[in-house]
């Protein structure tokens, strides 16, 4: 457990570091890499997990029925 908990602790450090960078104004002129990292699939897994959680403390569901698929592309991506 104390493995896993030190791994995850690595990967928060980093995920900090790196929310710090892309906030940074200095960093918002390289339109090259702006570019990149908005069109790329750069982090959408975080996004996504972010997503989950906020979805699961909030309704308590960890993601909709699909018996009723409805909505858009987002709702349906699991």
């Amino acid at each position: 457990m104390d493995e896993y908990r030190e791994k995850i602790l690595v990967k928060a450090t980093a995920f900090q570091k790196a929310a710090k960078k892309l906030q940074d104004p200095a960093f918002m002129h390289d339109v090259i890499l702006m570019k990149y990292l908005a069109e790329s699939k750069f982090g959408n897994d975080v996004v996504d997990w972010i997503d989950d959680i906020e979805r699961l403390e909030k309704t308590g569901r960890k993601r909709d029925t699909t018996w009723a698929l409805g909505g858009g592309k987002k709702e349906r991506r699991r």
